[in-house]
Protein backbone atom coordinates (compact mmCIF):
# COMPACT_ATOMS: atom_id res chain seq x y z
CA UNK A 1 0.00 0.00 0.00
CA UNK A 2 2.83 2.38 0.87
CA UNK A 3 4.58 1.82 -2.48
CA UNK A 4 1.34 2.56 -4.35
CA UNK A 5 0.92 5.74 -2.34
CA UNK A 6 4.45 6.83 -3.26
CA UNK A 7 3.73 6.26 -6.95
CA UNK A 8 0.69 8.53 -6.86
CA UNK A 9 1.32 12.05 -8.11
CA UNK A 10 0.14 14.92 -5.94
CA UNK A 11 -2.19 17.59 -7.30
CA UNK A 12 0.68 20.07 -7.24
CA UNK A 13 2.86 17.78 -9.35
CA UNK A 14 0.11 17.12 -11.89
CA UNK A 15 -0.48 20.88 -12.15
CA UNK A 16 3.23 21.55 -12.76
CA UNK A 17 3.68 18.85 -15.40
CA UNK A 18 0.47 19.79 -17.20
CA UNK A 19 1.33 23.50 -17.30
CA UNK A 20 4.83 22.94 -18.65
CA UNK A 21 3.72 20.30 -21.14
CA UNK A 22 1.20 22.76 -22.55
CA UNK A 23 3.94 25.39 -22.44
CA UNK A 24 6.32 23.29 -24.55
CA UNK A 25 3.71 22.60 -27.23
CA UNK A 26 2.53 26.22 -27.20
CA UNK A 27 6.04 27.67 -27.51
CA UNK A 28 6.82 25.40 -30.46
CA UNK A 29 3.68 26.37 -32.35
CA UNK A 30 3.84 29.62 -34.32
CA UNK A 31 0.15 30.39 -33.86
CA UNK A 32 0.32 30.00 -30.07
CA UNK A 33 3.76 31.48 -29.35
CA UNK A 34 2.51 35.05 -28.85
CA UNK A 35 -0.09 33.83 -26.33
CA UNK A 36 2.50 31.75 -24.48
CA UNK A 37 4.78 34.78 -24.16
CA UNK A 38 1.88 36.86 -22.89
CA UNK A 39 1.09 34.22 -20.25
CA UNK A 40 4.72 33.69 -19.18
CA UNK A 41 4.69 35.87 -16.01
CA UNK A 42 1.34 34.44 -14.92
CA UNK A 43 2.58 30.88 -15.51
CA UNK A 44 5.75 31.49 -13.50
CA UNK A 45 3.73 33.07 -10.70
CA UNK A 46 1.13 30.29 -10.56
CA UNK A 47 3.51 27.33 -10.80
CA UNK A 48 6.11 28.90 -8.53
CA UNK A 49 3.40 30.00 -6.11
CA UNK A 50 2.10 26.44 -5.82
CA UNK A 51 5.62 25.19 -5.05
CA UNK A 52 6.38 28.02 -2.63
CA UNK A 53 3.08 27.53 -0.79
CA UNK A 54 3.78 23.81 -0.37
CA UNK A 55 7.33 24.58 0.77
CA UNK A 56 6.16 27.09 3.38
CA UNK A 57 3.61 24.62 4.77
CA UNK A 58 6.32 21.94 5.02
CA UNK A 59 9.12 24.11 6.38
CA UNK A 60 10.46 24.93 9.79
CA UNK A 61 12.37 27.85 11.27
CA UNK A 62 13.14 30.84 9.07
CA UNK A 63 12.27 29.85 5.51
CA UNK A 64 9.89 32.79 4.91
CA UNK A 65 12.53 35.24 6.17
CA UNK A 66 15.13 33.65 3.86
CA UNK A 67 12.74 33.90 0.89
CA UNK A 68 11.99 37.59 1.56
CA UNK A 69 15.67 38.47 2.02
CA UNK A 70 16.58 36.54 -1.14
CA UNK A 71 13.89 38.34 -3.14
CA UNK A 72 14.85 41.83 -1.98
CA UNK A 73 18.60 41.40 -2.46
CA UNK A 74 18.48 39.56 -5.81
CA UNK A 75 15.96 42.05 -7.18
CA UNK A 76 18.17 44.92 -6.01
CA UNK A 77 21.19 43.32 -7.66
CA UNK A 78 19.20 43.04 -10.90
CA UNK A 79 18.29 46.74 -10.71
CA UNK A 80 21.94 47.67 -10.18
CA UNK A 81 22.96 45.28 -12.96
CA UNK A 82 20.55 46.75 -15.50
CA UNK A 83 21.53 50.33 -14.68
CA UNK A 84 25.30 49.87 -14.49
CA UNK A 85 26.23 46.57 -16.16
CA UNK A 86 28.68 45.98 -13.31
CA UNK A 87 27.26 42.74 -11.89
CA UNK A 88 26.07 40.59 -14.80
CA UNK A 89 27.21 42.61 -17.80
CA UNK A 90 25.35 45.06 -20.02
CA UNK A 91 21.77 43.88 -20.59
CA UNK A 92 18.13 44.98 -20.48
CA UNK A 93 14.78 43.28 -19.96
CA UNK A 94 12.12 42.93 -22.64
CA UNK A 95 8.36 42.95 -22.17
CA UNK A 96 7.79 39.18 -21.94
CA UNK A 97 8.26 38.89 -18.17
CA UNK A 98 5.54 41.37 -17.33
CA UNK A 99 5.30 44.32 -14.96
CA UNK A 100 8.57 46.10 -14.21
CA UNK A 101 9.86 48.25 -11.38
CA UNK A 102 13.02 50.26 -12.10
CA UNK A 103 13.26 48.45 -15.47
CA UNK A 104 13.35 44.99 -13.83
CA UNK A 105 10.35 42.58 -13.94
CA UNK A 106 8.92 41.93 -10.49
CA UNK A 107 8.90 38.18 -11.19
CA UNK A 108 12.72 38.06 -11.40
CA UNK A 109 13.39 38.03 -7.65
CA UNK A 110 10.79 35.29 -7.28
CA UNK A 111 12.52 33.23 -9.95
CA UNK A 112 15.84 33.58 -8.12
CA UNK A 113 14.21 32.12 -5.00
CA UNK A 114 12.80 29.12 -6.85
CA UNK A 115 15.99 28.31 -8.79
CA UNK A 116 18.27 28.52 -5.74
CA UNK A 117 15.80 26.58 -3.57
CA UNK A 118 15.48 23.79 -6.14
CA UNK A 119 19.25 23.62 -6.60
CA UNK A 120 19.78 23.34 -2.84
CA UNK A 121 17.27 20.52 -2.43
CA UNK A 122 18.62 18.61 -5.42
CA UNK A 123 22.18 18.95 -4.07
CA UNK A 124 21.03 17.60 -0.72
CA UNK A 125 19.91 14.42 -2.50
CA UNK A 126 23.38 13.98 -3.97
CA UNK A 127 25.66 14.88 -1.05
CA UNK A 128 25.49 14.91 2.74
CA UNK A 129 28.46 17.23 3.31
CA UNK A 130 27.22 20.83 3.54
CA UNK A 131 30.28 22.25 1.79
CA UNK A 132 29.73 19.96 -1.19
CA UNK A 133 26.01 20.71 -1.13
CA UNK A 134 26.67 24.47 -1.16
CA UNK A 135 29.12 24.32 -4.08
CA UNK A 136 26.93 21.89 -6.04
CA UNK A 137 23.83 24.05 -5.54
CA UNK A 138 25.65 27.09 -6.91
CA UNK A 139 26.90 25.05 -9.88
CA UNK A 140 23.43 23.67 -10.62
CA UNK A 141 21.90 27.15 -10.55
CA UNK A 142 24.61 28.40 -12.92
CA UNK A 143 24.10 25.45 -15.27
CA UNK A 144 20.37 26.20 -15.22
CA UNK A 145 21.09 29.76 -16.36
CA UNK A 146 23.50 28.50 -19.02
CA UNK A 147 20.69 26.58 -20.75
CA UNK A 148 18.14 29.29 -20.00
CA UNK A 149 20.07 32.16 -21.63
CA UNK A 150 19.75 31.37 -25.38
CA UNK A 151 16.04 30.53 -25.11
CA UNK A 152 15.32 33.53 -22.88
CA UNK A 153 16.97 35.87 -25.38
CA UNK A 154 15.04 34.37 -28.29
CA UNK A 155 11.74 34.69 -26.40
CA UNK A 156 12.42 38.31 -25.45
CA UNK A 157 12.94 37.81 -21.71
CA UNK A 158 16.06 39.95 -21.89
CA UNK A 159 18.84 40.98 -24.29
CA UNK A 160 22.59 41.53 -24.04
CA UNK A 161 24.59 44.36 -25.52
CA UNK A 162 27.27 41.89 -26.61
CA UNK A 163 26.69 39.23 -29.26
CA UNK A 164 27.30 36.46 -26.74
CA UNK A 165 26.46 36.11 -23.05
CA UNK A 166 29.46 37.41 -21.04
CA UNK A 167 31.30 35.06 -18.71
CA UNK A 168 30.73 37.70 -16.03
CA UNK A 169 27.05 36.71 -15.97
CA UNK A 170 27.76 33.07 -15.12
CA UNK A 171 30.32 34.08 -12.49
CA UNK A 172 27.73 36.38 -10.88
CA UNK A 173 25.14 33.58 -10.93
CA UNK A 174 27.56 31.23 -9.18
CA UNK A 175 28.57 33.73 -6.49
CA UNK A 176 25.01 34.92 -5.77
CA UNK A 177 23.67 31.36 -5.62
CA UNK A 178 26.58 30.35 -3.38
CA UNK A 179 25.93 33.21 -0.94
CA UNK A 180 22.22 32.52 -0.59
CA UNK A 181 22.84 28.80 -0.21
CA UNK A 182 25.24 29.60 2.65
CA UNK A 183 22.58 31.87 4.16
CA UNK A 184 20.01 29.07 3.82
CA UNK A 185 22.12 26.70 5.92
CA UNK A 186 23.24 29.38 8.37
CA UNK A 187 19.58 30.06 9.16
CA UNK A 188 19.04 26.35 9.88
CA UNK A 189 16.14 25.98 7.48
CA UNK A 190 14.50 22.56 7.16
CA UNK A 191 12.01 21.75 4.40
CA UNK A 192 10.12 18.44 4.22
CA UNK A 193 8.98 18.39 0.59
CA UNK A 194 10.63 17.46 -2.69
CA UNK A 195 8.40 19.71 -4.77
CA UNK A 196 11.15 22.37 -5.26
CA UNK A 197 13.32 19.67 -6.87
CA UNK A 198 10.57 18.67 -9.27
CA UNK A 199 9.91 22.30 -10.15
CA UNK A 200 13.61 22.90 -10.78
CA UNK A 201 13.95 19.80 -12.98
CA UNK A 202 10.69 20.50 -14.83
CA UNK A 203 11.83 24.03 -15.70
CA UNK A 204 15.28 22.73 -16.63
CA UNK A 205 13.82 20.13 -19.01
CA UNK A 206 11.39 22.73 -20.37
CA UNK A 207 14.18 25.11 -21.39
CA UNK A 208 16.36 22.30 -22.78
CA UNK A 209 13.48 21.13 -25.01
CA UNK A 210 12.88 24.69 -26.25
CA UNK A 211 16.61 25.18 -26.77
CA UNK A 212 16.92 22.03 -28.89
CA UNK A 213 13.86 22.69 -31.02
CA UNK A 214 14.38 26.43 -31.46
CA UNK A 215 18.06 26.29 -32.32
CA UNK A 216 18.60 22.88 -33.94
CA UNK A 217 15.38 22.01 -35.75
CA UNK A 218 16.46 24.31 -38.59
CA UNK A 219 19.78 22.57 -39.16
CA UNK A 220 18.74 19.04 -38.28
CA UNK A 221 15.19 19.10 -39.63
CA UNK A 222 15.66 15.86 -41.66
CA UNK A 223 16.77 14.03 -38.52
CA UNK A 224 13.92 15.45 -36.45
CA UNK A 225 11.53 14.57 -39.25
CA UNK A 226 12.50 10.90 -39.10
CA UNK A 227 12.35 10.81 -35.30
CA UNK A 228 8.92 12.37 -35.11
CA UNK A 229 7.51 10.39 -38.00
CA UNK A 230 8.52 7.13 -36.36
CA UNK A 231 7.14 8.33 -33.03
CA UNK A 232 3.89 9.46 -34.66
CA UNK A 233 3.42 6.11 -36.42
CA UNK A 234 3.90 4.19 -33.19
CA UNK A 235 1.41 6.39 -31.34
CA UNK A 236 -1.21 6.80 -34.05
CA UNK A 237 -1.38 3.50 -35.98
CA UNK A 238 -3.77 1.85 -33.54
CA UNK A 239 -4.90 1.73 -29.95
CA UNK A 240 -2.93 -1.48 -29.45
CA UNK A 241 0.32 0.32 -30.28
CA UNK A 242 -0.50 2.88 -27.59
CA UNK A 243 -1.11 0.05 -25.15
CA UNK A 244 2.24 -1.53 -26.02
CA UNK A 245 3.98 1.82 -25.63
CA UNK A 246 2.38 2.37 -22.22
CA UNK A 247 3.49 -1.10 -21.10
CA UNK A 248 7.03 -0.31 -22.24
CA UNK A 249 6.95 2.86 -20.13
CA UNK A 250 6.06 0.77 -17.10
CA UNK A 251 8.98 -1.55 -17.85
CA UNK A 252 11.32 1.43 -18.11
CA UNK A 253 10.12 2.65 -14.71
CA UNK A 254 10.77 -0.76 -13.18
CA UNK A 255 14.28 -0.90 -14.63
CA UNK A 256 15.01 2.65 -13.44
CA UNK A 257 13.90 1.87 -9.92
CA UNK A 258 15.97 -1.33 -9.87
CA UNK A 259 19.05 0.36 -11.29
CA UNK A 260 19.03 3.22 -8.78
CA UNK A 261 17.83 1.36 -5.71
CA UNK A 262 21.40 0.99 -4.51
CA UNK A 263 22.01 4.74 -4.43
CA UNK A 264 21.55 5.63 -0.79
CA UNK A 265 21.33 9.38 -1.32
CA UNK A 266 18.12 9.04 -3.36
CA UNK A 267 14.94 8.10 -1.53
CA UNK A 268 12.86 5.57 -3.49
CA UNK A 269 9.70 7.66 -3.17
CA UNK A 270 11.43 10.79 -4.45
CA UNK A 271 13.06 8.96 -7.33
CA UNK A 272 9.89 7.20 -8.47
CA UNK A 273 7.64 10.24 -8.20
CA UNK A 274 10.14 12.47 -10.00
CA UNK A 275 10.50 9.91 -12.77
CA UNK A 276 6.72 9.63 -13.01
CA UNK A 277 6.40 13.37 -13.39
CA UNK A 278 9.05 13.68 -16.06
CA UNK A 279 7.58 10.74 -17.96
CA UNK A 280 4.12 12.27 -17.71
CA UNK A 281 5.48 15.35 -19.45
CA UNK A 282 7.22 13.42 -22.19
CA UNK A 283 4.33 11.01 -22.65
CA UNK A 284 2.10 13.93 -23.55
CA UNK A 285 4.71 15.25 -25.97
CA UNK A 286 5.13 11.80 -27.46
CA UNK A 287 1.39 11.43 -28.03
CA UNK A 288 1.27 14.86 -29.67
CA UNK A 289 4.32 14.25 -31.83
CA UNK A 290 2.32 13.66 -34.99
CA UNK A 291 0.62 16.99 -34.67
CA UNK A 292 3.90 18.77 -33.83
CA UNK A 293 5.43 17.27 -36.95
CA UNK A 294 2.66 18.64 -39.15
CA UNK A 295 2.68 22.14 -37.66
CA UNK A 296 6.38 22.68 -36.85
CA UNK A 297 8.90 20.23 -38.25
CA UNK A 298 7.50 20.10 -41.78
CA UNK A 299 7.68 23.92 -42.22
CA UNK A 300 11.17 23.88 -40.67
CA UNK A 301 12.13 21.19 -43.16
CA UNK A 302 11.06 23.42 -46.05
CA UNK A 303 13.07 26.36 -44.70
CA UNK A 304 16.06 24.13 -44.13
CA UNK A 305 16.00 22.74 -47.67
CA UNK A 306 15.73 26.24 -49.13
CA UNK A 307 18.63 27.42 -46.97
CA UNK A 308 20.97 24.62 -47.95
CA UNK A 309 19.98 25.00 -51.60
CA UNK A 310 20.95 28.68 -51.48
CA UNK A 311 24.32 27.73 -50.05
CA UNK A 312 24.81 25.04 -52.69
CA UNK A 313 25.07 22.33 -50.02
CA UNK A 314 23.28 19.01 -50.16
CA UNK A 315 20.67 18.27 -47.54
CA UNK A 316 22.68 15.27 -46.32
CA UNK A 317 25.35 17.53 -44.81
CA UNK A 318 23.56 17.80 -41.41
CA UNK A 319 23.61 13.99 -41.19
CA UNK A 320 27.33 13.95 -41.92
CA UNK A 321 27.94 16.33 -39.03
CA UNK A 322 26.56 13.68 -36.70
CA UNK A 323 28.79 11.04 -38.22
CA UNK A 324 25.86 8.89 -39.33
CA UNK A 325 23.00 8.87 -41.78
CA UNK A 326 19.38 8.08 -41.05
CA UNK A 327 17.82 5.80 -43.64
Amino acid sequence: MESKKNLKLSKEEIFLYLMYTVGVVGHLTDGLLSYMKLLTPLTLLLTGGVVLSSTISNSKNNFIIWAIVTYIITFSLEVIGVKSGIIFGSYWYGETLGVKFLNVPLIIGFNWIMVILGAIHLSEKIFKNKILITITAALLATIFDFFLEPTAIKLGYWNWSDISVPFQNYLAWFIISLLFTILYFRMGIKVKTDLPIKFFLTQFIFFIILFVFMFFSFLYAPILRDIFMRSARRCMISSSSLSIWSRNCCNIFSLSVSATSGLRFIKPATMVRSAAGVTCCFASLHAASGWIWLSIINPAMSRSSAFWAMKGIKSRVPHMWLGSQII
